[in-house]
């Protein structure tokens, strides 16, 4: 049995979360028609826009991108699942802070980077 597609998976997170087309938009920094695209299979969201959405959703990325799989080995053989053991793979929480910095000003960024800085000055961490 086939998942759903791209576009339907996003349409059903939208509406498990009880957003409107509209509030994802926002949420994500593009236009209303850009994410009615997405949802309508018309367009693709860039690599940035699909880590955006993900992390709004709690979701990896690749979650998104591998809903072809069949739901019995989905689990165990997705690409996803086998990066998330690689050295580069990031976690669904690590891709939530990674969004959620791109969205902060510039100056607001600087703060966290001093503040992480301390941290690991501070032995706080490695």
């Amino acid at each position: 049995m086939q998942k759903n597609s791209f576009a339907e998976i996003l349409k059903e997170k939208r509406e498990e979360f009880g957003y409107r087309q509209c509030d994802v938009a926002e949420k994500l920094y593009i236009s209303n028609s850009t994410y009615s695209h997405y949802e309508s299979g018309t367009r693709m969201p860039t690599i940035e826009n699909l880590i955006k959405i993900s992390a709004l959703y709690n979701m990896n990325p690749m979650e998104l991108l591998f809903v072809f799989a069949p739901d019995e080995v989905s689990q165990n053989y997705t690409y996803f699942n086998f990066m998330k053991h690689g050295k580069y793979a990031l976690s669904t929480k690590e891709l939530r802070l990674v969004s959620d910095f791109n969205m902060l000003q510039s100056d607001e960024q600087n703060a966290v980077l001093h503040m992480v800085r301390l941290l690991k000055k501070n032995n706080y961490i490695q």
